[in-house]
């Protein structure tokens, strides 16, 4: 018997005869096997429970997340015009895009930004609803959008993506007590 013969009996087989065998062992298996036949196993036990974050959740800071409202905002800025909306949507729209642009947006050519821990992504997230927070609250007492959006505040949460881990937590602190700082002081 040849090489070629062998390599011809082999692939015959392998890909014809095991595959045949297999799918019709599968529909009428042996009553006696000692162990469970492909197709019949049990269930696999559930997944363990997630374990418990040490820090609130992002649903536990009460805070409606503006994403969802702001694509139907949308459509109405590209109709109208962003003028024709009240302060309170045109909040939910610069809220958005601040999400879109400096949360979910990354640069896989910059050294920091290419790889965010979820600790640095939390962090990054609870400032962006910080901010919300307190821009809703200060648009109620008759704050206008405008002077929100010039507070520099905004651009501190946008460069916090740039921050490295190791200065991220006292970056955090910082901004978290700008963001209440700047509203205090537009009241």
């Amino acid at each position: 018997m040849s090489l070629d013969d062998l390599l011809g009996l082999l692939f015959v087989l392998f890909f014809i005869v095991l595959p045949a065998l297999q799918g019709l062992f599968r529909r009428n298996p042996p009553p006696d096997l000692p162990f469970p036949v492909e197709g019949e196993l049990e269930a696999p036990p559930p997944p363990p429970p997630p374990p418990r974050p040490s820090e609130p959740s992002l649903e536990a800071l009460q805070v409606p997340p503006p994403r969802p409202r702001e694509a139907g905002l949308q459509e109405i800025v590209q109709l109208v015009g962003p003028d024709a909306l009240q302060d309170a949507e045109r909040l939910v729209i610069e809220v958005g895009r601040i999400i879109r642009e400096d949360f979910l947006q990354q640069n896989a050519y910059h050294e920091v930004d290419a790889y965010c821990s979820m600790k640095k992504a939390y962090g990054i997230m609870k400032m962006i609803l910080a901010f919300y927070k307190e821009a809703e609250a200060a648009i109620k007492r008759g704050v206008s959008i405008d002077e929100i959006l010039q507070l520099p505040v905004l651009e501190r949460i946008g460069r916090a993506r740039y921050v490295s881990e190791e200065e991220f937590p006292a970056y955090f602190e910082e901004a978290m007590k700008e963001i209440q700082g700047a509203f205090k002081a537009l009241a």
